[in-house]
């Protein structure tokens, strides 16, 4: 979601690309692979070895709105999000805590991982988040489409990936990237599919499947913002299918080092598809 600080202009773009992925997520069939010449494709997991390596070396807090739409497109749930995020040289330590719309606590994930090893999760529940038996991670958190894999980008971790072919994402050329999921994370999602922008090695797309090739859900990037010195994500949707179910998750601020970066007097946020056609985030 975020990128690392530059000052160079001409720095700009490239860097940019690093901000997708800090939210971008998740799940995917094995539907027939895109055509490709197989020997030119990259190993899949140094392309995710890419993705990690533009994760931000330095600890963020993100607070979050999270809105729920019905099938009619009304608003039907609202849940604030607050998100510690600590990246450093491929380990991970971090918590993601789901509220109600008036700040009381209903639930949190804390994972941990270090550079080389296995990830750790711990979850909580409640006003007093007491601990909980851990559950699947791609359930729908709270009454929204949201789930644990969205926020914490855990699949970018993940082994056994192949990549089996390239697919153009709004004019971007992205190699496509199928990973199974691991059985305690998910007994009906079996498959992610993912798709990395070529040049730049950024996330840009994501979708979940289940065993019968069934689309499950789709997460799309909306929008971005320049925050003093960094780009970050502005907007997130996940679709459920087949019903038409969404969420949107809108970043309200961003701190880093206990400083705050983003706030309601910021420009407001352009749509991806207004970057200019050089810059490597757009879906």
């Amino acid at each position: 979601m975020i990128s690392k600080a530059w000052k160079n202009p001409a720095a700009l773009f490239p860097r940019l690309g690093k901000l997708f992925a800090v939210f971008a997520v998740f799940s995917v069939t094995a539907a027939e692979p895109p055509p490709a010449a197989v020997a030119t494709l990259p190993d899949a997991a140094q392309l995710l070895r890419q993705v990690v390596a533009g994760l931000p070396n330095e600890p963020l807090t993100i607070q979050a709105r999270v809105e729920a739409y019905d099938d009619l497109d009304y608003l039907d749930k609202l849940r604030l999000a607050e998100m510690h995020l600590a990246w450093k040289d491929g380990a991970i330590q971090a918590d993601y805590t789901i509220r109600d719309g008036f700040g009381a606590n209903l639930a949190r994930l804390e994972l941990a991982r270090p550079a080389e090893g296995a990830m750790t999760y711990k979850l909580f529940r409640g006003a007093q988040l007491a601990p909980e038996p851990l559950t699947m991670l791609d359930l729908p958190l709270e009454g929204t489409d949201i789930n644990w894999l969205d926020l914490s980008l855990s699949y970018l971790w993940w082994p056994g990936g192949r990549t089996v072919g390239m697919e153009h994402v709004k004019g971007r050329a992205c190699y496509v990237v199928d990973l199974p999921v691991p059985r305690e994370v998910s007994t009906v999602c079996v498959m992610v599919r993912l798709w990395i922008e070529a040049k730049v090695h950024v996330l840009l797309q994501a979708e979940a499947y289940d065993a019968k090739q069934q689309r499950l859900r789709v997460l799309r990037i909306k929008s971005f913002k320049k925050v003093n010195d960094l780009w970050m994500l502005e907007d997130l949707e996940v679709q459920t299918y087949p019903r038409r179910h969404h969420t949107l998750l809108r970043v309200q601020e961003l701190r880093r080092a206990g400083e705050v970066l983003q706030g309601d007097a910021e420009p407001p946020p352009a749509a991806v598809e207004q970057l200019p056609p050089t810059a490597p985030v757009t879906r």
